[in-house]
């Protein structure tokens, strides 16, 4: 489920962020950077980054909309809610390389990110770089993965308690949440 307002444009331009920091990781390494550095936002700021919903599957947490951005620069876009441009888009800026490795095609556009996104970025990115498929996945697999139901939506609220947040900081965010859902209706 998403957490805010889910932004293509800014999500396109974290995706090319992490990607290029990276230097041409793989999807796993990818999915896991842009959780870690969510779960830090959302238990620290309380805020999300992009507000993308993260799903439960069996090697760690997937992020949902930017997946599908990830299958529409690996050919297998089948989401027919997307406009032809903004595929061209995506395919202009990202490119998918064997065997499942992601490689920036240009630089992100860093007027996309504030201060604290970066800072969350930065942080996991440097937490995941050197990190092994099985560390990711082991580390993923936590509180709030634990919860979820395989195939589903991982509960916001969890992710950011998995992430170190008090009690304070998860009243905030739930406050958050409901008027974003308020405002969404």
């Amino acid at each position: 489920m998403l957490t805010d307002a889910f932004d293509y444009e800014k999500a396109l331009n974290v995706l090319l962020y992490v990607v290029d920091q990276l230097g041409m990781p793989g999807y796993h390494q990818t999915f896991k950077t842009l959780y870690f550095a969510e779960q830090r936002s959302l238990a620290t700021y309380g805020s999300a980054i992009v507000g993308d919903g993260f799903v439960k599957m069996e090697a760690g947490p997937v992020p949902s909309e930017i997946y599908n951005m990830v299958k529409i620069a690996d050919g297998r876009n089948q989401d027919n809610r997307l406009s032809e441009g903004y595929i061209q888009t995506v395919r202009q800026h990202l490119r998918a390389v064997a065997p499942h490795r992601l490689q920036a095609l240009m630089t992100p556009d860093l007027d996309f990110l504030s201060d604290t996104d970066r800072e969350c970025l930065d942080a996991a990115i440097e937490f995941c770089r050197n990190r092994s498929y099985q560390d990711l996945k082991d580390i993923s697999h936590d509180t709030a993965w634990d919860a979820a139901s395989m195939s589903s939506f991982m509960d916001t609220l969890k992710i950011a308690a998995a992430g170190g947040a008090d009690e304070v900081a998860l009243k905030y965010l739930e406050e958050g949440l409901m008027d974003s859902s308020y405002y969404a209706a």
